[in-house]
């Protein structure tokens, strides 16, 4: 055990070293002392106890039970906990006793939930820390129980990671760190903190993270390590860690991103320079069969112009699409809005009820491009079934203009009828990247 009652107050056996491991030996003197004398006692089951040190690099100086094999509740919690961690609890003890001296500091701290944690400090300042050092493997749902006991009683947690630095670089590059990663979610400034304890080093770890244009398919993520002498850096009272870490990462994930955006971006263009060939190679032999079946020179001068033209359209898709916003969902009540087109009541109620009360600014915006478009292409009902529909919403609706050229609501893409094997269709002229299309009744 950590702790003992000596004198009516409570002390602790890593006050006997420091994180260089030299002895206080007037200390060490006074406790075994008082262990001979009975004046120890386990604050546990209240017998006595020794002070056991020798060499603190090898074994992590503690308190035991005179009598070996006791039935204390503290002895066995005490079994349970490895070398490794009690060495740990003691190089942090140690770092917040130097750096924080008129604080109140506490090992093994119970609450009045009889939950423990690994360090319990109260500041002067009336600031409240406990310090949880925990295993890597450690379950996510008994980690985030803890969490949830802290928030109620109002203090502030760090958890700190047992970790080994080179140990913890393989493992980044890998991202298998899953506990890791959740700590990161929810942490202080979504950051993870190691500590190394051969190197007295602290690791702190967070995920970069990259999406392009939304789309899931093109996420990146890294995980940015630093490394630091325990020394070197402070932690405050509210678990926060001042060093220069937040602005190593702001230019290594600036870095990052801007490496995975051009990346995507090369992508994208050689995928549009991919179709601008595939588009150039159909509309050259197009040309020339046109030119051979009819030898007519003026048609071969308008099929170059239109070759010309679908180039330098390819090219302006290109200069300017970080200019449009691409439509990457799914027209929602399809099959309604071409019933209401109709002139089918109960779908010109259904969609009435669902712009009133479900629709999104999406819908509402794919729902009057379609009746646009049915307009001008000749379903003159299109205007009133529209007026009708979104007056719920809507008092006064522009008539729509018969001239008006009907656009892809997202990107401004010419809207281009095709078909398929399961009928006709309207797609943006920009379907390689924008999604907008709806199916219309031929």
């Amino acid at each position: 055990m950590e702790t003992c009652n000596y004198k009516g107050k409570d002390i602790c056996a890593y006050d006997i070293t420091n994180n260089n491991y030299a002895l206080n030996y007037e200390l060490e003197k006074e406790w075994k002392i008082a262990g001979k004398n009975g004046e120890l006692k386990c604050p546990e089951c209240g017998l006595d106890v020794i002070l056991k040190v020798k060499d603190p690099r090898k074994k992590v100086p503690h308190f035991a039970h005179k009598i070996s094999m006791v039935k204390c509740n503290y002895y066995n919690e005490d079994l349970k906990e490895s070398e490794e961690h009690k060495r740990g609890k003691m190089i942090l003890y140690n770092y917040f006793k130097e750096l924080y001296p008129d604080s109140n500091l506490r090992i093994n701290h119970r609450f009045n939930n009889k939950r423990r944690t690994d360090i319990f400090i109260e500041f002067k300042s009336g600031e409240k820390l406990a310090v949880e050092y925990q295993r890597l493997g450690l379950d996510i749902i008994p980690w985030q129980e803890r969490q949830k006991e802290y928030e109620k009683l109002g203090i502030k947690v760090l958890w700190i990671l047992q970790g080994n630095e080179e140990y913890l670089i393989e493992k980044s590059k890998q991202i298998e760190l899953s506990f890791f990663k959740q700590i990161m979610l929810n942490e202080l400034d979504k950051l993870a903190v190691f500590l190394d304890i051969k190197t007295l080093k602290l690791i702190l770890m967070k995920n970069m993270e990259y999406m392009h244009k939304g789309n899931v398919k093109d996420k990146f993520d890294e995980i940015f390590l630093c490394s630091y002498r325990l020394d070197k850096v402070k932690i405050n009272e509210d678990g926060s860690i001042s060093c220069d870490f937040k602005e190593r990462y702001g230019l290594e994930s600036n870095e990052f991103i801007a490496k995975c955006k051009k990346e995507c971006e090369d992508r994208e263009l050689k995928e549009l320079q991919r179709k601008a060939r595939e588009k150039v190679e159909e509309l050259q032999r197009k040309a020339e069969q046109k030119r051979i079946k009819d030898m007519e020179i003026r048609r071969e001068a308008e099929i170059q112009k239109e070759l010309l033209e679908e180039i330098k359209y390819e090219e302006s898709i290109h200069k300017e699409r970080n200019k449009f916003q691409y439509y990457t969902g799914k027209i929602f009540k399809q099959k309604e809005i071409n019933k209401a087109l109709k002139g089918n009541i109960q779908a010109i109620n259904n969609l009435t009820r669902y712009i009133a009360w479900d629709a999104s600014t999406d819908d509402y915006k794919n729902m009057t491009t379609i009746f646009k478009y049915a307009y001008s292409n000749g379903n003159k009902n299109a205007f009133k079934i529209y007026d009708r529909i979104v007056s719920a919403i809507e008092d006064n609706v522009d008539h729509f203009n018969e001239n008006e050229e009907v656009r892809c609501p997202y990107c401004n893409g010419r809207l281009i009828k095709r078909y398929s094997r399961y009928g006709f269709y309207v797609s943006c002229s920009n379907f390689s990247e924008c999604n907008f299309k709806f199916s219309i009744d031929n």
